[in-house]
């Protein structure tokens, strides 16, 4: 037990060290990020011009907001595990991942959730600025963020694992991976909240009820949602890993990891 908190602490250290050391790529982000909100809150302020009021225009800015943060976060967990995968095929560390003890699965876990939390305090920080500068104020407190983000992380792990282990298999998995991408968008939009049969989807659900909840759409969220959310996403995260597995053993099985 001790050595899995050594590995994690490893990783949590070196996500720090490399943002301090590569200031400008985390600077960067930010600014990306900021620009790309505000050039979205043009087009809100844009809707005035339909005589709409000024509460109904900042409720709009706010899920802009938001949903700008959840779907950082999530297009980025997408595609992390298959990109790590792909990374460790090209600089030949592989093998030596799969054959550690502690399984492939758990080294790249550990390393998303370093990157994961990376990019979440870059998001923070970007978007924050951008609703500082526009006065745009969250309708709950904003540390519910943390209980709520987690089902859609667990979510969108498991399907980032399925990439991964699709990665494992084929060699050009990248471009059906990239187009996913419009998935990704489609299903976070999906009308999940209340309950109907698109929240059974992965991401949907998790996004919906984020947003709905910061701009003020809904006040409360029932304990028997919160039991659904986290259950949606943890059913989503082990099957994910169990899929990753079949597609790793496969990989063994066939001998086409030492070809990838």
């Amino acid at each position: 037990m001790s050595k899995v908190i050594t590995i994690v602490y490893t990783q949590l250290e070196f996500t720090f060290k490399s943002m301090k050391r590569y200031w400008l790529n985390s600077v960067s982000i930010i600014i990306e990020l900021s620009l790309l909100l505000v050039f979205l809150f043009f087009g809100v302020e844009s809707f005035a011009t339909y005589n709409l009021s000024s509460e109904v225009i900042l409720i709009k800015k706010t899920q802009y907001a938001i949903g700008m943060f959840v779907y950082v976060i999530v297009f980025n967990i997408f595609f992390n595990l298959a990109n790590l995968v792909t990374e460790s095929k090209n600089s030949g560390k592989l093998e030596q991942i799969i054959v550690n003890p502690y399984g492939s699965a758990f080294l790249l876990l550990v390393e998303s959730l370093g990157n994961i939390i990376f990019l979440m305090l870059l998001s923070s920080a970007g978007i924050g600025i951008v609703m500082l500068i526009y006065k745009i104020k969250l309708y709950s407190n904003i540390l519910m963020i943390f209980p709520l983000i987690i089902p859609s992380i667990l979510t969108t792990l498991g399907i980032s694992f399925i990439f991964a282990g699709i990665t494992f298999i084929f060699k050009k998995a990248n471009n059906f991976i990239s187009v996913m991408q419009y998935v990704t968008l489609a299903l976070m939009i999906l009308p999940s909240y209340p309950f109907s049969l698109w929240s059974l989807l992965p991401i949907g659900v998790d996004s919906t009820v984020i947003n709905k909840y910061f701009s003020g759409t809904i006040t409360y969220i029932g304990y028997k949602w919160w039991i659904y959310l986290y259950i949606h996403g943890a059913v989503y995260f082990i099957i994910g890993v169990f899929i990753y597995k079949l597609c790793e053993n496969y990989a063994k099985e066939k001998g086409i990891l030492g070809h990838l």
